[in-house]
């Protein structure tokens, strides 16, 4: 059985989120996350993210929006990527 991945600092999350605190957010396989705006930790090493969301594509959020985001972040940490475009 595979173990879940955890979505870290969850809080922190729906905060930057609900404030539109951030250009770009990439989610790392271990379910940390980081803020950036063109560069992150590990882009020279070719250590890529597992995935991103920018703030154009998700702005003014209602608190429910936001927990429905969180909901498909933690869905997109422990599904395989290939069965991403089935529920996009």
């Amino acid at each position: 059985m595979e173990q879940t991945i955890k979505l870290k600092n969850v809080t922190l999350l729906k905060e930057i989120l609900r404030n539109e605190g951030y250009d770009k957010i990439i989610f790392w396989k271990d379910g940390s996350w980081d803020l950036v705006s063109t560069s992150y930790r590990g882009e020279t090493s070719g250590e890529q993210p597992l995935f991103s969301i920018q703030s154009a594509h998700n702005y003014n959020l209602t608190w429910r929006q936001i927990n429905e985001l969180v909901a498909k972040i933690k869905w997109r940490l422990n599904t395989p990527e290939e069965y991403w475009r089935f529920y996009e």
